[in-house]
């Protein structure tokens, strides 16, 4: 019997379907997440990968086949979803990595808000439509099923024919897959845009073990190096060698050696506090009067930069307290918080120091719990040391944070015992929730209504509560015996997640146009007693920078850790990365700054200024692969810690 053309092409109505439905929602968010617009290379990374789930719903779904392509329909929708609002905050698709970190979403749910778009509600538009149709053919799927061989044959493509299609997509895949296992470090940070989505949730927890079986080049230790075999001097100096860093001075000849010693030391690290709003008025107000004010009596760093990893401030409060960098895939506080990290707490508390932190929110936030110890902190101050009181955003206000910290100091020192106290803030935290009747500054219309405004207004209000702190010092005598560094952790502006409007009002503040240079930049602010204040130092600093510069003030010895900063005070050479906010290779020297990600591969900037330059490309391509191998070296050092 010769059948009709609705026996002929309706089996195959689903697969083709569905496989264009979903390869389009994958097109979609190449388009949001990578700024791809490029159909062809959706059709040969991506197409694939979408033929082979719906071949193998025709192959397995015995019963219920139109249920089970609409859940695979939802699926796919859900994934691509997380996917592209995870990388308008992070300028990345996440990897299954990014798995462990969920339950810190609880925690930031308010700003998961901020960052959905419209064009977001495209992954779910037809999902009304195909459970619609689901319901509609409920039971259809079942008696098909039950009758018989010819009515099967209708119902559904032959096997033979799914096996093969799924077959060539396989070998596709496949081929992506074996090529994206042998990239390089640098290429293997944008394997989701050359590759393909999918193959990059592979590639990103491929062990490096499977990678060099694959033949890639160089990555981060494939073993658990052996923590007897690894000669750290000779890392120390692996790392000099890499930043083409002079050999430092002896101890007893560096400038300002000591000159703090037996100082209490305070380390404020700012919450989103960025560069953009030090000694910049709105209207005639200064955001930060409080913090200016320091500045004057202090030495200013305005060319300093965040290195912060997936862990965001718990990252910053690790780099800060050791010198060393953050990782690629997780937050140190999650991968290493069982180890005897080697760090400043440590050595203060050996010079004995009493090292405490503070933080308002739960320590259990980002694993602080087991962070903390692991750096060698004596005792951490959380929620359930400050209580739930004027709770701003995700935790109590910084007017409680620093009334708390005054006390614990001033307890300390009426027992006549010196302070290391690393001090974390907390209002100033995204989304920037400050109540309206808390705002202080009165700024132009044109800020009305935008996150411009929200974050000037929740900066000035903690810079007020700072200012109030110093000034508790101050009236307490321990102004003139204390070491104050304030820094910032993070960026507070995101340029991907601002509006036109928003970035022209950050380009009005800043002078020149608002950019990820920019956004990388925060303010550094050291005050030592007794040295004369009121200097702005220009030169390149990063948070790695921090502990041996303080080490050094407070003489407490640091050379014969594996450190990958610099004591500010007597530098040997500029050299460091940034990590997972955009690509591996991004690196920050004494003159620039090298932006690698998916929509400013090779952009370079004017490390001071920050605006763009032209660079040798042989010049960009040397440091890219000295600073990938500086932070494989890291990595390898983390690795080879004890565990506590």
């Amino acid at each position: 019997m010769v059948r009709g053309p609705e026996a002929v092409r309706g089996p195959f109505v689903p697969l083709l379907v569905f496989s264009v439905l979903l390869t389009l929602k994958v097109a979609l968010a190449r388009l949001l997440a990578f700024g791809d617009p490029n159909l062809l290379r959706v059709l040969f990374l991506e197409l694939p990968v979408m033929v082979i789930l719906v071949a193998l719903v025709e192959l397995t779904a015995r019963h219920r086949r139109v249920l089970a392509y609409s859940l695979t329909d939802l699926f796919v929708s859900a994934i691509l979803f997380i996917g592209v609002v995870y990388a308008l905050q992070f300028g990345r698709m996440p990897s299954l990595y990014t798995l462990k970190l969920i339950g810190q979403v609880d925690a930031v749910d308010t700003t998961v808000w901020m960052l959905l778009r419209p064009a977001h509600l495209l992954f779910a538009a037809d999902l009304p439509f195909v459970f619609a149709w689901a319901w509609s053919r409920r039971g259809s799927d079942r008696a098909s099923d039950r009758a018989s061989d010819r009515a099967s044959d209708i119902a559904r493509p032959p096997r033979r024919v799914t096996a093969a299609v799924m077959a060539v997509a396989g070998l596709l895949f496949a081929t992506q897959l074996v090529l994206g296992l042998r990239d390089t470090p640098a290429d293997r940070a944008f394997v989701g845009q050359n590759r393909g989505i999918w193959v990059q949730q592979i590639v990103d927890i491929a062990p490096a073990s499977v990678r060099a079986w694959f033949g890639a080049p160089g990555d981060a230790a494939a073993l658990t190096p052996d923590p007897d075999a690894v000669d750290v001097a000779a890392m120390r100096e692996t790392v000099r060698e890499l930043k083409r860093a002079d050999a430092p001075e002896p101890p007893e000849s560096r400038r300002l050696a000591g000159v703090a010693k037996g100082k209490h030391v305070i380390v404020v690290i700012a919450e989103s506090l960025q560069g953009i709003v030090v000694g910049t008025t709105v209207a005639g107000q200064e955001i930060t009067p409080n913090l200016n004010a320091l500045i004057a009596d202090a030495t200013y760093f305005p060319n300093t930069y965040s290195q912060i990893g997936p862990g965001n401030t718990s990252d910053a409060e690790f780099i800060i307290n050791t010198g060393m960098g953050a990782l690629e895939q997780e937050a140190v506080s999650v991968a290493y918080g069982d180890r005897r990290l080697p760090g400043l707490p440590r050595r203060m508390r050996e010079a004995g120091y009493a090292a405490l932190t503070f933080h308002t929110n739960t320590a259990t936030f980002w694993n602080r719990t087991e962070l903390y110890p692991a750096l060698g902190f004596d005792r951490y101050f959380d929620i359930g040391y400050f209580g739930e009181r004027d709770v701003i955003g995700i935790g109590p206000s910084d007017d409680v944070l620093f009334d708390g910290v005054s006390t614990v100091i001033e307890q300390h020192v009426a027992e006549g015992m010196p302070v290391y106290a690393s001090v974390l803030t907390l209002t100033n935290h995204v989304p920037y929730d400050l109540p309206p009747e808390k705002w202080e500054l009165t700024v132009p219309e044109a800020y009305s209504g935008t996150v411009v405004e929200r974050y000037l207004q929740s900066t000035h209000h903690a810079d007020r509560a700072f200012g109030a702190f110093v000034e508790r010092l101050k009236r307490t005598g321990l102004y003139e015996d204390t070491l104050i560094v304030v820094i910032g952790d993070h960026f507070g502006l995101q340029p991907r997640t601002m509006n036109e409007a928003e970035l022209a009002l950050a380009e009005e503040m800043l002078g020149h146009q608002y950019g990820w240079a920019d956004r990388l930049n925060v303010p550094l602010v050291i005050r030592i007693p007794g040295v004369e204040g009121g200097v702005v130092d220009t030169r390149v600093a990063a948070q790695v920078d921090i502990a041996p510069t303080i080490a050094n003030l407070v003489g407490v010895p640091y050379d014969d850790l594996v450190v990958f900063g610099q004591d500010l005070f007597n530098p040997t050479g500029q050299f460091f990365g940034v990590r997972y906010y955009h690509a591996t290779g991004t690196f920050i020297d004494d003159e620039i700054i090298h932006i690698r990600n998916s929509r400013e591969e090779d952009n370079a900037f004017d490390a001071v200024t920050r605006k763009p330059v032209t660079v040798d490309r042989q010049r960009l391509d040397d440091a890219v692969e000295r600073i990938i191998e500086l932070q494989n070296l890291s990595e390898r050092y983390l690795e080879s810690l004890p565990l506590r």
